[in-house]
């Protein structure tokens, strides 16, 4: 029972990292109009993963879709592994990324 508390304990945790990095996009640097915001994808569905026709699909792309269309953003998705959106974010090739955890 102790084992599960703290694997729902780790899975909140990372939830909740997730979730800030996403509203961190809020952040007024991001919140000018016409902004391009480059974020970071990778294959990890049904949250976030490339649809048949190659767009961004997902409980993630539809919340990233959501806040540009309200910041007037220009969104350019950046696919790779997970390690590479980690590697991108740290040296300024992407803006954000998506699904991420602790």
């Amino acid at each position: 029972m102790k084992k599960t508390h703290s694997i729902l304990k780790l899975a909140v945790l990372g939830y909740g990292l997730a979730l800030m990095l996403v509203l961190g996009a809020w952040h007024p640097s991001l919140a000018r109009a016409g902004r391009a915001v480059r974020v970071g994808a990778y294959d990890n569905p049904p949250k976030i993963f490339r649809a048949t026709d190659g767009s961004m699909a997902g409980f993630w792309a539809d919340l990233v879709d959501s806040l540009a269309r309200r910041h007037g953003w220009d969104v350019t998705w950046v696919w790779g592994s997970w390690q590479e959106d980690l590697d991108n974010l740290e040296s300024g090739r992407i803006d954000m990324m998506v699904d991420t955890g602790y």
